[in-house]
């Protein structure tokens, strides 16, 4: 069974804002970790070994838990609302 929880709260730049999202689970579990934004944003991800708009692939480290950094750029008019994290059917909502 694959977890989201918050970790933390980022520093980022002026008018972005940035969170570390912990992935717990079997330790070797591939997942996908994909974020829908309210209207107005773009979501995007960095894990260890990458950065990618919209989802990023994670392994979970032998701890059980891996971490991906979730940055929000606001694009035209950018709306407050919830950003939905997904990975295999957990969902962590994030008011933004």
């Amino acid at each position: 069974m694959i977890s989201l929880a918050l970790a933390a709260a980022l520093t980022s730049m002026q008018g972005t804002i940035a969170y570390r999202v912990a992935v717990r689970g079997p330790v070797g579990s591939y997942v996908i970790v994909a974020a829908q934004p309210p209207p107005g944003w773009t979501a995007a991800f960095c894990s260890l070994r990458l950065c990618a708009v919209g989802h990023v692939p994670v392994t979970i480290a032998a701890s059980g838990i891996s971490y991906v950094d979730l940055h929000l750029y606001p694009t035209a008019r950018p709306t407050h609302g919830t950003a939905f994290v997904t990975a295999r059917g957990t969902t962590l909502r994030l008011r933004i």
